[in-house]
């Protein structure tokens, strides 16, 4: 039997010139799939090219109050911190803190050390030059090294920080070894 557990799907759509809408989809849990609704925040891009004012006001919407209604929840963060300005990520993160106990976050991020220097990993230079042709940029990652430490600030509690080789050998075991790239992507869980 599975727990009643409720999933929210935070993050950004976007696609290079079309607006970008941060969206929490909420469902009534693992054994209930069905939405019960969305809650969106409008976001403007900022002069770097982030994304900023990222979902704010979602703490006034009513959906949002479902996650925080008593019932631990599962909350998804994927392949949207890196494209948000630090105001936006620290917004998301004291949001999502506020879920109710029991909660976990998991969301992925980039080291922080691949903006600067995008030689310290193989085919990062690549992979960023592909996205800015996309219209987007990178703008935000984070120190795995302190992330502990930038998670407690914000009321989570980091319960695991994996990188990309790491997750490929736990999901592809022996044929790990000849993948190659994205070294810099890594996968967070955190508790409330």
């Amino acid at each position: 039997m599975v727990a009643a557990l409720t999933v929210a799907l935070v993050g950004a759509g976007h696609g290079g010139a079309v607006p970008v809408t941060p969206s929490v989809d909420v469902s009534g849990g693992l054994g209930d799939p069905k939405p019960l609704g969305r809650v969106t925040a409008a976001v403007r891009r900022g002069p770097k090219g982030g994304l900023v004012d990222a979902p704010a006001s979602l703490a006034d919407e009513a959906i949002a109050a479902r996650v925080r209604a008593g019932r631990p929840t599962l909350l998804l963060w994927e392949g949207t911190t890196n494209y948000l300005d630090a105001a936006a990520v620290d917004t998301t993160l004291r949001w999502c803190a506020r879920a109710a106990a029991g909660s976990h976050l998991i969301f992925t991020y980039i080291d922080r050390a691949v903006l600067a220097d995008p030689g310290r990993y193989e085919g990062a230079a690549r992979t960023l030059a592909t996205v800015r042709r996309a219209g987007e940029r990178m703008t935000f990652g984070l120190e795995p090294e302190g992330l502990a430490g930038f998670l407690d600030e914000r009321g989570l509690r980091l319960v695991s920080d994996t990188g990309a080789r790491e997750f490929r050998a736990r999901y592809y075991g022996g044929a790990a070894r000849a993948m190659r790239g994205h070294e810099f992507y890594r996968v967070a869980h955190a508790r409330l």
